[in-house]
């Protein structure tokens, strides 16, 4: 009877770990918000609020008036301008094997300002952001990205790209590449044609970037984040390989298993 109670208890943890694989992996927090955003994933659409979930796979979209700032489960930590469509394409983080980690994002229009979590920290080259006409890469940095769908007075559409500390290479879709470095700028123009004249480092830079109000929360958050990261790691249980959740329901787990 005992050996039959603990197969299904056995079976019960094992189909929780294998409906959890299949599911979208929690990619961040909202952690500020202003104004009106939504999110669209598989679910449906829904709007979006401070303390709201972000899975990767879910494409987000602020307003007019909208400002946000999400923390990512790496640390990083991302602001959102307002007029923005971002989706979370690819994440995956494991603090205790970042071998498969990555963070894959694709900017359609708008922008954002971001400081490098642990995955970029670790490998930063399995960070990417992507944009209709360009992809950058970083180095471990805080730099920011705008995308104009058309041409404003004083800026061509395109990608535009930022640095503030670090550095970040931007690469167009015929595969040029430019380093961007700190207090730089760079540009990849939609404009196919006005690739050879106007792609690469830009010696003045037009009026496309957005002074955030969550900017001054970048570091700090990244920094609280990445402490925490580093705290659960060194107190982890050694060889302890379930889940959270499963341990705190049957804490003596592995004493039945003896």
């Amino acid at each position: 009877m005992f050996k039959k109670k603990s197969f299904v208890l056995f079976t019960f943890i094992l189909s929780l770990v294998s409906s959890s694989a299949f599911a979208a992996e929690l990619a961040g927090i909202v952690e500020r918000m202003q104004g009106n955003a939504q999110v669209i994933n598989s679910s449906g659409q829904k709007s979006l609020s401070v303390k709201a979930e972000v899975f990767q796979g879910d494409q987000i979209t602020t307003s007019n008036d909208s400002e946000m700032l999400i923390r990512m489960t790496d640390g990083a930590v991302l602001a959102l301008r307002p007029n923005t469509n971002m989706t979370v394409t690819e994440y995956h983080f494991d603090n205790k094997d970042s071998s498969h980690d990555n963070m894959f994002v694709r900017l359609l229009k708008g922008g954002f300002r971001t400081v490098t979590g642990a995955i970029g920290k670790k490998n930063p080259q399995k960070v990417k952001f992507n944009t209709p006409t360009a992809t950058i890469g970083i180095r471990g940095t805080d730099f920011e990205v705008a995308v104009l769908e058309d041409s404003k007075k004083g800026a061509e559409a395109g990608t535009y790209n930022k640095v503030f500390q670090g550095a970040t290479y931007l690469e167009n879709n015929q595969g040029k590449q430019v380093e961007v470095g700190p207090n730089q700028a760079a540009f990849s123009p939609a404009n196919a044609l006005q690739v050879a004249q106007q792609f690469g480092l830009l010696k003045k830079v037009p009026n496309v970037f957005f002074n955030g109000k969550y900017d001054n929360l970048l570091d700090l958050l990244q920094q609280e984040a990445l402490n925490r990261l580093n705290s659960e790691l060194a107190n982890k249980i050694p060889g302890g390989a379930l889940p959270t959740e499963v341990q705190n329901l049957i804490p003596k787990l592995s004493d039945m298993f003896k």
